[in-house]
């Protein structure tokens, strides 16, 4: 439901607000925020059909609030598949479409209501 929706974005919200990479530690926390935005990015992409998530749908499912809705396409534009340079030990499952999707996140984005 929705509301669950609701109640795990503060805290993932909350998480990335706070978090800066200290220690090795914290950079697989920082990865598994990252994962949570870009899986549940990847949900409203697949559920909103052939034209995808768009402004009013980002814009909605971040209760209208233009920090959360930037921190998750931020969360998902900062993710690089596995093997990559910027990720050579990925150790967490990415959404096959990740590059339509980082795409379609920054359209949004930059789509958002005004």
């Amino acid at each position: 439901p929705e509301e669950d929706l609701d109640l795990i974005s503060v805290h993932v919200y909350g998480g990335l607000c706070r978090l800066a990479v200290a220690d090795a530690s914290e950079v697989l926390l920082v990865e598994i925020y990252r994962n949570i935005c870009a899986w549940a990015l990847a949900l409203q992409h697949s559920l909103a059909g052939p034209t995808g998530i768009t402004g009013e749908l980002l814009w909605g499912w971040a209760s209208g609030d233009p920090l959360w809705a930037q921190v998750l396409v931020k969360g998902v534009l900062a993710l690089e598949p596995a093997g990559s340079e910027a990720a050579p030990d990925r150790q967490l499952l990415l959404p096959g479409n990740l590059p339509e999707l980082k795409a379609a996140a920054l359209q949004a984005l930059s789509g958002l209501p005004s």
